[in-house]
């Protein structure tokens, strides 16, 4: 990030902003400027240091303070970047052993994760470099592709339901969806004004004592009845 704030916590676990600084580019050079300007300010190294998991940013720490690594007992797998997106639905068997072996893929992953950004960050003001860094993750590609014996397996839809359920569709379906059952109303329409009018023609006339003739009215709505 360009606004850089140095915020530290209290001896009353408040939250305290020691300094800020302004920088013009985020890159490695930067970030050891006005970390090393800090340090000369302060006086001293900080016990921890909480950063937004910035390539640049952890470069310039490691060259400037001899702790380069968090402990493992201040990091959550969540608040990692790669965290484990499939539930685990399976509660049988050695289930501690499992999660161990999910927090080493997870740290593994993290590692790697943590490797390639930072490579970028190094070769991403220099096309030469940064060219020859895609052209070697390219020929690593091809040679885990050559290694792996999933290379041309690609999982469908339905193994991918059946990973996250646990279980298979059966080859004979016995259970249907019910048939489309029409409950709401009557299902009437509206009648246009043709219709309309033919249903008032088929009905029988009936004398109007007004005008004293056959007709679809009566003496409430005669056309002769001044009244109405």
């Amino acid at each position: 990030m360009v606004f850089t704030p140095f915020t530290g916590v209290d001896n009353h676990k408040k939250c305290v902003t020691f300094g800020a600084g302004l920088l013009l580019k985020e890159d490695v050079e930067s970030y050891i400027w006005v970390f090393r300007c800090f340090l000369d300010a302060v006086g001293r190294e900080p016990s921890c240091i909480i950063t937004d998991q910035d390539p640049s940013m952890r470069i310039a720490i490691e060259k400037d303070v001899k702790q380069g690594k968090i402990p493992d007992r201040y990091v959550c797998s969540r608040w990692c970047r790669i965290a484990l997106v499939q539930p685990m639905y399976e509660l049988e068997g050695g289930l501690i052993e499992q999660c161990v072996e999910t927090d080493e893929k997870n740290m593994s992953m993290n590692q790697l994760w943590s490797e390639i950004y930072s490579c970028i960050s190094i070769v991403e003001d220099q096309p030469v470099l940064l060219q020859q860094f895609v052209d070697l993750l390219k020929q690593h590609k091809e040679m885990l592709q050559s290694s792996s014996p999933m290379n041309n397996v690609i999982p469908s839809k339905q193994d991918m339901f059946a990973s996250f359920l646990g279980s298979t569709a059966p080859t004979n379906v016995t259970v249907l969806p019910p048939q489309q059952a029409k409950n709401k109303g009557s299902g009437k329409r509206l009648k246009g004004k043709k219709e309309l009018m033919i249903d008032a023609t088929s009905k029988p006339k009936r004398l109007c004592r007004s005008c004293s003739e056959l007709c679809h009215h009566d003496s409430r709505n005669c056309p002769l009845n001044m009244s109405s």
